[in-house]
């Protein structure tokens, strides 16, 4: 019933002129605030929401249980319009030209990940499903990568760097603030 709920935004074509005024942050117009909150629901193609949503199944259930809901909701909007904005700055000041606009929660979900690096930092994960590394060491890795590729701006594949990296920090920060007010 998706449909019924929201039935204006199925009717708009992905691309259009109004769709990239509701749903996208553009270096072109960065004071739109609508686009602040809408472009991190939305998304560039199947694999960009997939990867998101699954890192997001995955980890914010337990960044959720440490933090509480109003908390984490509160640490994703914030990472996500912030590192959103961050992407858009960064690419006004490296490049010159019309660029593409910033879409997708990458931004909050390195918030997300910020806050696990800090609470469970040894947690194995599988990198290419076989190589049991800690937590930290992927995030640093992730990390290395997105300030070097960074400074392309938008990176391989038209991915916000920057985004990543502002999100991250966001994460690493409200979980220090958050560990110091409650003792995490």
């Amino acid at each position: 019933m998706q449909f019924v709920i929201f039935p204006v935004f199925f009717r708009i074509p992905p691309g259009s002129l109004l769709w990239r005024s509701i749903f996208v942050l553009s270096p072109q117009q960065p004071l739109n605030v609508l686009t602040w909150v809408t472009s991190i629901f939305s998304h560039g193609s199947f694999v960009h929401i997939g990867i998101n949503s699954i890192v997001l199944f995955f980890v914010g259930p337990v960044v959720e249980r440490r933090l509480g809901r109003v908390h984490f909701v509160v640490l994703f909007l914030v990472s996500g319009i912030i590192a959103g904005l961050a992407q858009v700055g960064t690419t006004l000041v490296l490049n010159t030209g019309i660029q593409p606009g910033i879409v997708g929660s990458s931004g909050a979900i390195m918030g997300i990940l910020g806050v696990l690096t800090l609470h469970r930092p040894n947690i194995k994960v599988y990198l290419f499903f076989l190589i049991p590394v800690p937590f930290w060491i992927l995030i640093v890795g992730f990390a290395a990568f997105s300030t070097v590729a960074g400074f392309s701006s938008m990176g391989p594949g038209g991915v916000a760097n920057w985004a990543h990296l502002v999100g991250l920090g966001i994460g690493i920060t409200y979980a220090t603030v958050f560990q110091k007010q409650h003792a995490l």
